[in-house]
């Protein structure tokens, strides 16, 4: 599947391929710098749109996938999941195909 990502932040866009592993992994890297330097950002992959922000929520340290490792990244799109760089991975490799799907009456970002 060769889709483009795109970030969206402050005033720009930057967009990716995230078809190989090596592109998944360059999109995970650009998210954290984003996210690390705007706070967060928007997401748009497919037909998937989430907000990310950098680190996880005060309440929460640790990945709400697999709970073995610290949250780096929070998607939000009706619900927050706050996952560890390898739970991120696998979320952009699938297409988040194992998540929660958002309430189709929202809008992204509308948290």
């Amino acid at each position: 599947m060769h889709a483009i990502a795109r970030i969206h932040f402050g005033d720009g866009i930057l967009m990716l391929p995230s078809g190989t592993p090596y592109e998944i992994e360059t999109l995970l890297e650009n998210l954290e710098w984003y996210t690390g330097r705007h706070r967060t950002v928007q997401l748009e992959i497919g037909n998937h749109h989430w907000r990310v922000e950098h680190g996880a929520p005060p309440d929460g340290k640790e990945c709400a996938r697999c709970s073995k490792a610290r949250a780096t990244l929070t998607f939000v799109n009706g619900s927050h999941m706050s996952v560890c760089p390898g739970c991120a991975r696998a979320a952009l490799g699938s297409r988040f195909a194992s998540w929660p799907r958002r309430d189709p009456g929202r809008l992204p970002g509308a948290d």
